[in-house]
């Protein structure tokens, strides 16, 4: 014959206990758990909103700045209109002597 088991369940009176009123508003901190169930999705909605919609963010997507084109790289002085063949050739020359001066600084 196998042992018995003891029961483990805690004995208590099944009586209602004549203190605390019994239904759902028992608890005094009943609307701060419905609070605290209602708050956090609220906030993740409006946050994800604010995200969506891009008033969140830091900084603009595109800065622009309001009435003006954005200038040509001709204009911003990138790019010149007119170079000579000897000008493409120096800046060749110049840039290859300095490539050659870095091979030999990092070899020895």
């Amino acid at each position: 014959m196998p042992p018995r088991r003891r029961d483990r369940r805690s004995h208590r009176d099944p009586s209602p206990s004549p203190s605390r009123p019994s239904g759902p508003r028992a608890s005094p901190s009943s609307p701060r758990l419905r609070l605290a169930f209602i708050v956090p999705p609220l906030l993740l909605l409006v946050l994800t909103v604010l995200h969506f919609t891009g008033l969140l963010s830091r900084s603009p997507p595109y800065p622009q700045t309001p009435g003006k084109t954005p200038l040509s790289v001709y204009d911003r002085g990138l790019v010149k209109r007119q170079v000579s063949a000897g000008e493409i050739l120096a800046v060749r020359a110049s840039s290859r002597s300095v490539q050659s001066f870095q091979l030999r600084v990092h070899r020895h």
